[in-house]
């Protein structure tokens, strides 16, 4: 009886639905990290910030806290390179401009 119930719920479980996994919507945060190219520098940045109706010290603050945790690179003053982009992307970036 333990076999037939074993295989009962073994079959069972394989016919259950996968759990979809509902997609995240990306804050504020997250918003302007992924429209900042991937060399900026201030004005550019404050540019994305305008766009996405950013207030410029909230900008600002944002990109310390992504220079403070490696998510953007501060390479000279007014000079940022934007690490989270890969450098495929940033040729794919270059050709819209």
């Amino acid at each position: 009886m333990v076999k037939v119930l074993a295989k009962h719920s073994s079959k069972v479980f394989a016919e259950l639905p996968e759990d979809v996994q509902k997609p995240t919507r990306l804050n504020r945060k997250e918003k302007f990290l992924n429209k900042l190219p991937k060399h900026f520098n201030r004005q550019k940045y404050l540019e994305v910030a305008i766009e996405l109706k950013i207030p410029p010290k909230t900008a600002e603050g944002y990109s310390t806290d992504f220079c403070k945790s490696n998510v953007i690179h501060r390479e000279s003053q007014d000079n940022y390179i934007n690490t989270s982009i890969e450098e495929t992307q940033d040729a794919e970036d270059t050709k819209e401009v």
